[in-house]
């Protein structure tokens, strides 16, 4: 450990070291001062003139310049929205912190103090610092206004938090925040003095096992004060203090570090910081004599591996409120496990018709359920679409992502307008006129076209005559396959190759299907060769993931293409140009079905799979939705961090789009001078299959 500074040292601790009238004392010593209007609105002055009463005056239990720099360095590093400290005192790490959180971009520091002289001489200091904006001094024990200020609304979540004040209410304040969800991977917590004068019960909480807290709480422990707490420390506020008598979240796993350092008489000393941190991320040590112990909290045992899957260049985690609707389906859910592990609370929402529970209801990714009421022909979408917007204004919804299936397609995209018009949530779904457009094969066939992209014959037909004439002209030369464009299962499975080896058997196919203006069906023009599925997440225009697939019989049962293939490459330019061509307001889950012709497919494979002309790509069907392969991405942690940048601005989406374009003109979908793909590929293993 690096030398103290004696020249800045506090003098000797006393016996009897705060509650004696010192704190008001250096109250007026700060306002006697000949220089206190140089000192006003500037808080390194007022700490410096706290700093000068604690080395000529009296000793005064700050955190002072040695350990503050600790948690302002974590500051600086973690940039919380919100930090909370327990134990305020003269104010010095109020001011201290909530400058550093106020400089880092933060919006509020709340300081809680049981003592109300205490809380006026904080507020007063804090007021000369010109702080009063960002700090607010809460004045009561720490479990009473934790829960008041969670009651009321006014602290959802604490993103930093500093504990320094009734030792062995460290571990109750700690198990009280995590039962409110207050602590949740992402957040950081700093404890001080853990080893001098000690606080063995924080420190063994933190690193159990989550089985060892689990059998602390099936056990009762013991309540109140421990007994391995000094009679000074438990009896220091003068007054038997009830402590929360919350259980916490045993399933939250902590990894530790200890930093040390000095007390501000520059005795040798030790903090405690709690870190639940991006993976990757971690406590810079601002000195190499520091050695920081710190928890990370690594992970949720309800899943096993709840991984926390911010990159290295973005150490600040801020855990989001997900909405995910489909979750009774393998992509819903899959995408629902994947923003869970990643540290966000997660609303799952879908239907249950005739009172049928949905399997969503018991994952353990889901922080809560609701049942949606379906759209119907009586009532059309609006009760649909006020159940989300209930939905999400009770939960304060940051993301909605819709993973609807084929019948709620359309009303998703209605939503969404509705949604982001009237609350501040953002939806990963396409408008509800971009929606209808690529969900109707027609109409996906005629725009694709219209972008000067390469599509197969497609006629919309309204009776057998028109259909019968169309094929009349091609006999010999093309075939087509009949679809309904309406939700008939029986008829999507009829792929009946048109003309029929005679014009008699034609004639009778078509008068036994149900043609006509109100039952409208396309006549395509048949591509004979293997069919290819894909998905991809599109942001603003951009594409942040893809996966190309052979397409299945059976709906769980996927493969990923290798994404160096030329079959891979292809679909992803097909998707990249169709996505640019859309514009900004282009955000949602867009999947394409594809036919390749065989000889294409067999000259491919004659050079080994090694790429050479272009291929071309016949892209049958648009699905404006999550396709099922999305769960290919399920080991991939970065698909998170894609999402959430829907949240971001356009000047952003702006500045990926033209990565992109510079990545593309140098002729690499992977590299470009060191420069990361980016587009996110799903990682091994690269298959999907499901036996329920």
């Amino acid at each position: 450990m690096t030398k103290f500074d004696q020249a800045k040292a506090y003098v000797e601790e006393p016996e009897i070291f705060f509650d004696d009238g010192r704190e008001t004392e250096l109250l007026q010593y700060i306002y006697n001062r000949s220089d206190i209007d140089a000192i006003r609105g500037s808080p390194r002055k007022v700490l410096a003139a706290i700093d000068e009463y604690g080395r000529t005056k009296n000793y005064l239990m700050n955190v002072g310049e040695d350990k503050g720099k600790i948690v302002t360095d974590l500051i600086e590093e973690v940039k919380p929205e919100t930090m909370v400290e327990c134990g305020g005192y003269v104010g010095y790490s109020c001011i201290l912190f909530g400058d550093a959180v106020k400089r880092s971009g933060g919006q509020r520091y709340y300081s809680l103090e049981r003592h109300p002289v205490f809380g006026a001489v904080i507020m007063s200091l804090v007021d000369l610092a010109g702080l009063s904006d960002v700090v607010k001094v809460i004045i009561g024990t720490s479990d009473a206004s934790i829960k008041r200020l969670h009651s009321s609304g006014d602290l959802k979540h604490i993103d930093l938090m500093f504990l320094d004040h009734y030792k062995p209410a460290y571990t109750t304040d700690l198990k009280l925040c995590e039962e409110l969800r207050l602590i949740t991977p992402g957040s950081v917590l700093a404890a001080d003095n853990v080893i001098k004068p000690g606080n063995p019960p924080y420190l063994e909480y933190v690193r159990s096992s989550v089985e060892q807290k689990r059998t602390a709480i099936q056990t009762n422990g013991p309540r109140g004060v421990d007994p391995r707490f000094k009679d000074r420390t438990s009896k220091q506020y003068k007054v038997e203090l009830d402590l929360s008598s919350s259980k916490g979240n045993p399933d939250l796993v902590y990894d530790s570090k200890l930093v040390h350092s000095f007390e501000p008489t520059g005795v040798p000393e030790e903090a405690q910081p709690r870190l639940p941190l991006a993976a990757g991320g971690g406590v810079r040590e601002s000195e190499e004599a520091r050695r920081i112990e710190a928890n990370v909290l690594i992970r949720d045992e309800a899943t096993k591996r709840r991984r926390l899957i911010r990159g290295t260049s973005t150490p600040y985690f801020e855990p989001k409120t997900i909405l995910v609707t489909g979750v009774g389906m393998s992509k819903g859910l899959s995408l629902a496990r994947q923003f869970y592990a990643a540290g966000h609370n997660v609303i799952g929402a879908d239907f249950e018709p005739c009172g049928a529970l949905n399997p969503g209801r018991v994952s353990k990714s889901i922080r809560k359920f609701y049942s949606l009421t379906a759209p119907s022909a009586e009532h059309g979408s609006n009760r649909y679409i006020q159940s989300l917007l209930d939905i999400i204004t009770h939960e304060n919804v940051h993301l909605w992502v819709s993973c609807s299936g084929v019948a709620s397609a359309v009303e998703d995209g209605a939503a969404k307008e509705t949604i982001e018009r009237l609350t501040t949530c953002r939806a990963v779904q396409f408008d509800i006129s971009t929606t209808q457009t690529l969900h109707e094969k027609h109409s996906f066939i005629e725009h694709t076209a219209s972008l000067g992209l390469n599509v197969p014959e497609t006629h919309t037909v309204t009776s057998q005559d028109t259909a019968l004439d169309i094929l009349q002209g091609a006999q010999g030369t093309k075939q087509f396959i009949l679809k309904s464009l309406t939700l008939d299962d029986a008829a999507r499975g009829n792929m009946t190759l048109l003309p029929r080896p005679s014009w008699s058997e034609t004639e009778e196919h078509l008068l036994a299907l149900r043609i006509s203006a109100q039952t409208p069906w396309i006549l395509q023009q048949y591509i004979r060769g293997p069919e290819y599925c894909t998905h991809a997440l599109v942001v603003r225009g951009s594409v942040r993931a893809f996966v190309a697939c052979p397409s299945s019989d059976l709906l769980m049962h996927y493969e990923a293409l290798p994404r160096e293939s030329p079959l891979a490459q292809g679909m992803l330019e097909f998707t990249r140009t169709f996505a640019e061509r859309q514009g900004e307001a282009f955000t949602g889950h867009l999947s394409f079905d594809f036919l390749v012709r065989e000889e294409d497919v067999r000259e491919m494979e004659g050079r080994g799979g090694a790429a050479g002309s272009g291929v071309e790509l016949w892209p049958i069907e648009c699905n404006p939705r999550a396709h099922t392969a999305v769960v290919l991405f399920r080991e991939n942690p970065n698909m998170i961090a894609e999402y959430l940048d829907v949240l971001d601005g356009p000047k952003d989406a702006f500045t990926r789009l033209q990565q992109e374009k510079a990545i593309k003109a140098n002729g690499s979908s992977f590299t470009n001078g060191g420069m990361e793909n980016p587009i996110i590929w799903p990682e091994e293993p690269q298959k999907y299959y499901c036996s329920s």
